[in-house]
């Protein structure tokens, strides 16, 4: 079994239990019963009050004695003897002199309270500390009660930080296996220290640290200019149903590490606090035999500054956020609810990897690099050392944008043409688009990027949706497979989803028998509020076809019976077939074509993409008395044949022009 001091995590330590005597066992009674009450629960102080809620405010001593009647009890014979009640203050004289004398609170008895400064610590930021604080956190360990199983834990205390605390011989991470209050402090870890600060959990393999209430203080390094390699301020690991807040955390090779080993780490709710200055600001990545899944996040910064470790933006391997199962088990079920992503230095704002149906709701997404001054002309964009890509999503921002060019809406790169010029189009893969002039104080800018890697795992069915940003989009790079992800913004309802299987991203039923219109997307007019008269929709589509209609009556419908297209009124029974033509592009020109006295005369022209079958209609311009057009069909593909009759006892010679129509039937 693991230790702590030279003693097993589970057993009580001895020297840190309540100093209680005779004269206070009816408080022991009321806890005893209050536990009776809710065995469950970690544990009750005198007030009834679970360590869970012990934020809550609650009744002082003196009052609960007051209230209650309880001063002072004695055992005799198995019975509880007659209540005595000394004086008020007596008895809280009794209770503060013996308060003294341990570093337990007595008013969360069966909680027991630890402080570093128990054990020496100074907490002003310069006094070596590390001993103390490691004290505290072991004797806390101590307590830790086992649950159902010898692998589950409980916390058993809490260990209370108000200082600043220089933990200057630090030389491994600090377990963390029980309630923490430390809002209001500091862990300064020494600058060339190449570990973890933080295990918050269980460090054993297989087991885990169930039901505990964590308030984390800020864990950071001081005057840091760069990143210790293998460097991490907090590690989460084997960690079940917990309320886990943290401070801020900074100047770390990896800021927050959330990870399961020979266990998991899920079903917590997660306030991240404030993550910065990190290669790679936050990860869920487990380890043996280990997960991390279902948690939920709320709020707090995840930040990637230029300012600090040599600057630059797009920086290789740095993230501000990593989610990779690896072979071990998919990242999956967690969501972020509000969180910030901010600044301009990861290559990927988020990367994805073997992870599957996490979710991200709300969630600001700042710029992904600074504004960079271009110039436009024609259709080449001029800025120095641009460093962008083919396929790479662009915006811009302009005092007066170029002819052509729409502010903040998304460009792709579709060709570079040096390290200062590149070319874009409104669609990927598309045309140059040439700007029609150079506007004024051009600048652009890359949005954040979302990298989805579908190697040798699963990475689909990850959903961005209603992200905070002044991008109408987030660039998205999809690797080897990453199928079913998807950025859905608000407001404008975009889905952009790489779904090898070609299923449709949107998928929606109507299943009302009656009425028969059962339209599931509908369009209205200008005037029209579809919040305020959902049935004032003008066009639909439904199951039917395409409706119409107009003062909430369908007015007709497209339909499509074995690929013929239909038209129907209402009030009409039959439906009606709508022919597919093919005009011919322009005039066809007839010269002096002679036609012989009493008999006909065949003619032959292109028109691209006539079909055998097809009903040709084809008129003349001008009338030319006694001649007509008998006849018109298609001879063979892309051919039309015309048969002129002359009428008259004399020859004629044609001259005029022609328009050619063919109507497609499918049989």
């Amino acid at each position: 079994m693991r230790t702590r001091l030279g003693r097993p995590i589970g057993s009580a330590p001895t020297e840190y239990l309540p100093d209680v005597t005779a004269s206070a066992s009816g408080v022991e009674l009321a806890q005893a019963r209050a536990l009776e009450c809710d065995p469950g629960n970690q544990s009750v102080d005198v007030s009834g009050v679970s360590p869970g809620h012990a934020d809550v405010p609650v009744a002082s001593r003196r009052s609960f004695l007051r209230v209650t009647g309880i001063a002072a009890a004695g055992i005799a014979g198995g019975a509880a003897a007659p209540l005595v009640t000394p004086s008020d203050e007596a008895f809280a004289a009794l209770l503060d002199s013996r308060a003294a004398r341990t570093e337990v609170s007595l008013s969360t008895a069966f909680e027991r309270v630890f402080k570093p400064e128990a054990h020496g610590a100074v907490g002003d930021g310069l006094a070596d500390d590390t001993a103390a604080v490691v004290a505290a956190f072991t004797a806390a360990a101590a307590s830790a009660r086992v649950g159902v199983v010898s692998t589950i834990f409980h916390p058993g205390a809490v260990v209370v930080l108000e200082g600043e605390y220089n933990l200057a011989t630090l030389t491994g991470a600090i377990d963390v296996t029980c309630n923490v209050r430390g809002s209001a402090a500091v862990l300064i870890a020494p600058r060339a220290y190449g570990g973890t600060v933080l295990l918050v959990g269980h460090p054993a393999f297989g087991s885990i640290l169930q039901n505990a209430d964590i308030v984390l203080p800020d864990v950071v390094k001081v005057g840091s200019t760069s990143l210790t390699p293998g460097s991490v301020g907090i590690r989460v690991q084997n960690l079940y149903n917990s309320n886990l807040n943290f401070g801020r955390t900074a100047y770390f090779e990896t800021g927050i590490h959330f990870t399961g080993l020979g266990n998991g780490t899920v079903y917590n709710r997660i306030f991240i606090g404030w993550v910065s200055y990190a290669k790679v600001a936050v990860r869920l990545v487990p380890d043996l035999g280990g997960w991390v899944n279902q948690n939920t996040f709320v709020g707090g910064g995840i930040q990637q500054s230029s300012g600090f470790g040599g600057g630059g933006t797009r920086r290789s391997e740095w993230r501000h956020l990593v989610m990779d199962g690896l072979t071990i088990n998919s990242v999956n079920g967690n969501t972020f609810v509000g969180t910030s992503f901010e600044g301009d230095v990861s290559e990927y704002t988020i990367s994805l990897h073997n992870a599957l149906q996490n979710l991200w709701l709300g969630c600001r997404f700042e710029q992904g690099t600074r504004g960079r001054a271009a110039s436009v002309s024609g259709s080449t964009v001029t800025s120095v050392a641009h460093g962008l890509k083919v396929g790479n999503v662009v915006t811009f921002t302009a005092a007066v944008a170029p002819t052509k060019m729409y502010q903040l809406s998304p460009y792709y790169v579709v060709t570079v043409h040096s390290q200062d010029k590149f070319s874009v189009s409104r669609k990927r893969g598309g045309a140059a688009i040439a700007f029609g002039s150079s506007g004024t104080s051009l600048a652009y800018f890359r949005p954040p990027t979302i990298r989805y890697d579908g190697t040798g795992g699963n990475c689909s069915r990850n959903v961005i949706q209603h992200p905070q940003t002044a991008f109408s989009v987030l660039e998205q790079i999809f690797v080897a497979g990453a199928t079913d992800n998807s950025v859905q913004m608000g407001g404008s309802t975009t889905a952009d989803v790489y779904a090898a299987d070609d299923l449709p991203p949107i998928r929606a039923r109507n299943s009302a028998y009656a009425p028969a219109v059962r339209p599931l997307f509908a369009a209205y007019p200008a005037a029209q509020n579809p919040v305020e008269n959902p049935r004032g929709w003008t066009a639909a589509l439904s199951d039917r076809g395409l409706l119409f209609a107009a003062n909430e009556e369908e007015t007709g419908t497209i339909g499509n019976t074995l690929g013929i297209l239909t038209y129907k009124r209402p009030d009409d029974p039959a439906s009606y077939e709508i022919a597919s033509v093919r005009r011919s592009p322009r005039l066809i020109v007839v010269s002096a074509l002679s036609c012989p006295a009493r008999t006909t005369k065949t003619m032959t022209f292109a028109l691209v993409g006539a079909s055998v079958l097809d009903h040709v209609l084809v008129t003349m311009l001008s009338h030319v008395p006694g001649l007509v057009l008998s006849h018109a069909y298609v001879s063979v593909r892309d051919t039309v044949t015309v048969i002129f009759a002359n009428l008259t006892s004399a020859p004629i010679a044609l001259s005029t022009s022609l328009n050619a129509i063919v109507f497609r039937r499918f049989y």
